[in-house]
């Protein structure tokens, strides 16, 4: 119990240190939206397991205390950055995995087409991207907003954003924030870190962090050195 409480206090204070660069800015046009319909989640995992319904909330893990389960959200968007195949439906079922057989770690970054330090990240974590995945980690980039802070995106400014930072990862939409606010997200840039075998928020913040892989590293060793917190 001593070691595994010294390995959940030396993970939270390594996410209190981890830099996160939060910059903000924005615009008084009024662009078109896209229309971002109420999609329906999928109930189970892709084993058929059912995704949890009990401690869905907001809170991130502090030292002491389990974070709340995220609630199992869909949203429209391209696989892998893919839009050529059109859009397709994304649940937070899809990667709900008890025995982190398939995931180890859910990377979920809130961005929009005008912020300046979301398209320098975006350009970052391209070629960082497939290595992570080979060992576990799904990195989820959802596109809040367009040109124009607090409106939009239109299909187009998402199509233009994959196309031009060579997205390789789900790149989703979630016009203003209508999903991902109720966990924190308020600004741009957003990041999160979801543990796959229960779906507790570890950790959820404005900003990005300095050094991508050392953020996703902390999901990712989490779930190997912690028992799961439900």
């Amino acid at each position: 119990m001593l070691v595994r409480m010294v390995r959940m206090r030396v993970l939270a204070l390594s996410f209190v240190s981890l830099s996160l660069t939060a910059i903000a800015c924005g615009s008084s046009s009024t662009p078109p939206e896209f229309p971002d319909p109420a999609v329906t989640a999928s109930a189970q995992n892709p084993d058929g397991v059912p995704y949890p319904t009990d401690h869905i909330g907001s809170r991130a893990r502090v030292t002491g205390r389990a974070g709340d389960r995220i609630e199992n959200f869909a949203f429209k968007g391209y696989d892998h950055g893919n839009v050529a195949a059109g859009l397709k439906t994304f649940s937070m079922a899809d990667f709900y995995d008890p025995k982190a057989v398939r995931v180890k770690a859910i990377v979920i970054q809130g961005a929009a087409t005008w912020c300046t330090a979301c398209a320098a990240e975006a350009d970052r974590i391209t070629s960082l991207v497939p290595g992570l995945e080979k060992e576990g980690a799904i990195m989820l980039s959802v596109i809040t907003a367009g040109p124009a802070a607090g409106y939009g995106p239109e299909l187009a400014d998402v199509d233009a954003w994959v196309t031009e930072h060579k997205a390789n990862y789900n790149t989703l939409i979630d016009v203003r924030a209508r999903r991902l606010a109720s966990v924190g997200l308020t600004g741009v840039p957003w990041s999160a870190l979801v543990d796959p075998r229960t779906m507790e928020i570890l950790f959820a913040s404005d900003g990005y962090p300095d050094d991508f892989t050392k953020f996703v590293h902390l999901g990712t060793d989490f779930v190997k050195t912690n028992a799961p917190s439900y």
